[in-house]
């Protein structure tokens, strides 16, 4: 596949993850758990 390890992949989605909510502030829909 791609190689790289779940460190790797985890980061990649962590920093994805990061410039959507950014570029779409208003989509953000935080709930409170508990």
């Amino acid at each position: 596949a791609f190689g790289g390890g779940a460190e790797t992949w985890l980061r990649l989605q962590a920093a994805y993850d990061l410039a959507k909510a950014q570029k779409y502030p208003d989509k953000i829909n935080v709930q409170r758990v508990a």
